[in-house]
């Protein structure tokens, strides 16, 4: 490249305020409602030594005769692993992580969580998840969630994947709720496996559905959240000694529209 060249391009190089402003200009108004109104947005890769903490609490549960390993979260060694998570080897224990104080032992884990930044009416989130064989799972949750319950069967507000993969014939489930009824009508085509899957999650104002790798899957339009809420990524185990329920959390992401 040319020294006139070079020069021509520095001069051409802008220095933005924020990411917004980067590919939009600062006066645009957009529609209400669209992708583009610069709403808040969080990006989770989870990549680095260990779980970020200044964004999510990690609960474990590890109670019961049985217990001879205690769960774990904690990052993967391994390609595209993300976030590790196993439960204890005995029945209806947990691992989870979302927008509330860590704790460990036997907790009560149903107040509403810390920090709810996400709007009821209007938001998504997209989340990459891969879970281990059938069998090992009680009735466990992922998504948007006004409570820190790890389980899907409370009535807190909530829009998540819901599944109980007892058997490989179970499927994804979406379940929605308005803080005293759990609505879970809606069932997936898909059958629960061991790859990888991207779920999407999405809340507007009259509806919830749910995606399973780009395809809409079920979508309930009764029992929908009525409070903001935040995020909450659980698994249960279900059955005996080395019932261990695992999976890998490998991308999150969530905006309000």
């Amino acid at each position: 490249m040319s020294v006139n060249s070079q020069v021509a391009r520095n001069q051409s190089r802008q220095t933005f305020d924020s990411v917004f402003e980067s590919v939009n200009h600062i006066a645009t108004i957009f529609p209400l409602g669209s992708h583009y109104q610069g709403g808040q947005r969080m990006v989770e890769w989870f990549t680095g030594h260990s779980l970020n903490t200044d964004r999510w609490g990690a609960r474990i549960k590890n109670v019961g005769a049985g217990v001879t390993v205690p769960g774990v979260i904690e990052m993967a060694n391994s390609i595209d692993g993300g976030l590790f998570m196993k439960t204890a080897d005995d029945i209806n224990n947990y691992c989870q992580i979302g927008f509330f104080g860590s704790a460990t032992g036997s907790i009560s884990n149903v107040e509403p969580m810390d920090i709810r930044p996400f709007n009821h009416v209007g938001s998504t989130c997209i989340f990459k998840v891969k879970f281990a064989a059938a069998s090992k799972f009680g009735s466990s949750a992922l998504g948007f969630n006004e409570s820190s319950s790890a389980s899907p069967n409370a009535a807190n507000d909530a829009a998540i994947l819901k599944y109980t993969f007892w058997n490989p014939a179970n499927k994804y489930n979406l379940a929605t709720s308005d803080g005293s009824t759990v609505n879970t009508t809606g069932t997936s085509s898909a059958t629960m496996d061991t790859d990888p899957h991207i779920f999407k999650i999405d809340c507007r104002p009259t509806y919830c559905s749910m995606s399973i790798d780009g395809v809409r899957e079920v979508s309930n339009t009764t029992n929908l959240p009525l409070t903001r809420m935040g995020l909450n990524f659980g698994i249960y185990s279900h059955g005996t000694s080395t019932d261990n329920a695992e999976a890998n959390l490998s991308y999150v992401e969530a905006w309000n529209h």
